[in-house]
C-alpha cells in the first residue's frame, strides 16, 4: 500500500503548499487609505472633521455647532463637510478604490479539468494555477495602491474645494447684506431729502423741479433697496445649498464675515508648503507612481505561465500524480506594443506632475498678490477716504436743511458717500475672496479675521 499511496501523498502535499503560498500572497493592507485616514488629513488642513457615517439622510448638526445663536463662517464650513451631498458622494467613491486595491491582490481561480472514465479510458484530472498572476502581483498591487492613495488625495482636494466654496459663498452673502444695508440707508436718506425739498417748494424756498428731482431720486433708491434685498435672499439660498440645507426647513441665520488680515508668512514659505502638501500635487505624484507600476506590468504582458498538477486514477502503480508547467511560447508577441503605450503614459504622467507643481506655484503667487492689492485698496477706502466723505456728506446735508446750499449739492454729496461706501464694500468682498483662494492654493487655513 505504501508504494501506491506515496505519489498521491506527494502530489497533494505539493498542491496544498502551493495553495497556501498563493492565498497568503493575496492579503493587501488597505487600512492607510480608508475614510478615517482621509478624515484626519482633511481635519489637519481645515480644522474641521467630516461625518464618520456620511450616508444619505436628513442634514445633521455636527458637534460644536449651534445654529440658534447664528452660523458664523467656521460653523458653515463644518456644516458643509457633514452635509454636502456632492462631497459625500466623493467620499463614498474612496471605498470603491479600496475594493479595487483588495481585488488587485487577488489571484485568478485555478482551472480544474476532469476527464471521466469511458471504456478502457481511466479517470484523469488536472489543476492549473496561473503563475504569471503571482509574478505580476507586486506591480499590480503597487499600481492599485498608488491609485487608492491618489483617490484619497483627490478626496482631500475636493474637501478643500468645498471649504473654499463655502467661504466664497459666505463672503458673497456678507457682501449682499452690506449692499442691502447701504441701499436701505440710502432710500431712507433720499426720502428725508425728498420730504425736505417738498416742504421748501411749498414755502417758496425751492422750485417744484427740485422737489420732483428729489422724489425721483427717492423712488430710484427704493427700487435699488428692493433689488438688494432679493440679492441677499439669493445669497442665503446659495449658502444653504452648500451646507446641505437647501431642502430642509431648519432656520440658519448666517453671520457676516470679517475682513481677513494679510498672511504673516512670506511668499517662499507659502509656496514651499503648497508644493509639499497640496493634494493635487500629491495626486499627480501618485499618478506617476501608478504609471510606473503599470509600465512594469505591460512589459510582462506576453507572460502566460501556469503550474499544473496532473493525476490519473489507474496508472502502472495505481493512482498517479505529478507537477508540470504550461505556458505560451513568445514567438509572435513580446508585449512591445503594450510596453510602448505604458511608456507613453508614464511620460505623460511625468509631464502632468511637473505641470501640476508649476500650476500650484502660479496659484499661490497670483492669489497672494491679489490679496495684497485688495487689502491695500480696502485699507485706503476704509480708513482714509470713507471717514472723510461721510463727514463731508453730513455737513452738506446739515447746510441744505438750513438753506445754506442748494439741493443739488446735497444730492451730489449723497451720491459721493454712497458710491464710496459701495466701493468699500466691494473692496472688502475682494479681500475675502482673495483670502479664500489663497488658502485653497496653499491647502490650509492661513490667518485670522480682522474686526
Amino acid at each position: 500500500m505504501c508504494p501506491r499511496s506515496e505519489p498521491k501523498t506527494q502530489g497533494l502535499a505539493l498542491l496544498a503548499c502551493l495553495l497556501a503560498c498563493l492565498l497568503g500572497a493575496c492579503a493587501v493592507d488597505d487600512a492607510p487609505f480608508d475614510r478615517p485616514h482621509a478624515a484626519l488629513a482633511l481635519e489637519a488642513a481645515t480644522g474641521h472633521a467630516i461625518d464618520p457615517e456620511a450616508t444619505p439622510r436628513e442634514p445633521r448638526i455636527p458637534p460644536g455647532v449651534d445654529p440658534s445663536d447664528g452660523v458664523d463662517e467656521e460653523e458653515a464650513v463644518a456644516l458643509a463637510l457633514w452635509n454636502n451631498a456632492e462631497f459625500a458622494a466623493v467620499l463614498a467613491r474612496l471605498d470603491v478604490r479600496r475594493a479595487e486595491l483588495v481585488a488587485a491582490g487577488l489571484l485568478r481561480n485555478p482551472v480544474f479539468s476532469l476527464l471521466f472514465p469511458w471504456g478502457p479510458k481511466q479517470l484523469e484530472f488536472t489543476i492549473g494555477l496561473p503563475l504569471e498572476a503571482l509574478l505580476q502581483r507586486p506591480d499590480r498591487v503597487a499600481a492599485a495602491t498608488a491609485d487608492c492613495r491618489r483617490s484619497a488625495a483627490l478626496l482631500i482636494g475636493t474637501g478643500l474645494d468645498l471649504v473654499r466654496d463655502v467661504r466664497l459663498a459666505a463672503a458673497a452673502r456678507t457682501h449682499a447684506a452690506r449692499r442691502r444695508q447701504l441701499a436701505a440707508a440710502d432710500a431712507d436718506e433720499r426720502r428725508r431729502e425728498a420730504d425736505a425739498a417738498a416742504g421748501r417748494a411749498s414755502s417758496g424756498d425751492a422750485s417744484a423741479f427740485d422737489a420732483d428731482a428729489a422724489r425721483l431720486a427717492w423712488r430710484d433708491a427704493e427700487r435699488e433697496a428692493t433689488r438688494a434685498a432679493c440679492e441677499l435672499e439669493l445669497a442665503d439660498a446659495a449658502l444653504r445649498a452648500l451646507v446641505g440645507f437647501a431642502d430642509d426647513s431648519t432656520p440658519l441665520a448666517f453671520d457676516d464675515v470679517a475682513v481677513p488680515a494679510p498672511p504673516a508668512e512670506d511668499a517662499e514659505v507659502l509656496l514651499a508648503e503648497a508644493l509639499a502638501a497640496r493634494p493635487d500635487v500629491r495626486a499627480a505624484e501618485l499618478a506617476l507612481e501608478a504609471a510606473g507600476a503599470r509600465a512594469g506590468l505591460a512589459r510582462q504582458d506576453w507572460l502566460r505561465l501556469s503550474a499544473i498538477l496532473d493525476a490519473n486514477g489507474e496508472g502502472s502503480k495505481g493512482f498517479e500524480a505529478g507537477p508540470g508547467l504550461s505556458g505560451e511560447l513568445p514567438l509572435f508577441h513580446l508585449g512591445a506594443e503594450a510596453g510602448a503605450v505604458a511608456d507613453a503614459e508614464l511620460q505623460a504622467a511625468g509631464h502632468d506632475y511637473v505641470a501640476t507643481r508649476r500650476r500650484a506655484a502660479q496659484d499661490v503667487t497670483a492669489a497672494r498678490l491679489r490679496l495684497q492689492q485688495a487689502h491695500a485698496d480696502w485699507r485706503v477706502l476704509h480708513s482714509e477716504m470713507l471717514p472723510a466723505v461721510v463727514a463731508l456728506h453730513r455737513d452738506t446735508v446739515s447746510a441744505f436743511e438750513r438753506g445754506d446750499v442748494p439741493l443739488a449739492s446735497a444730492l451730489a454729496a449723497e451720491r459721493q458717500r454712497l458710491s464710496l461706501e459701495w466701493r468699500e464694500a466691494d473692496a472688502a468682498y475682494s479681500v475675502q475672496r482673495s483670502m479664500a483662494e489663497l488658502e485653497r492654493s496653499v491647502g490650509r487655513r492661513i490667518t485670522e479675521r480682522e474686526p
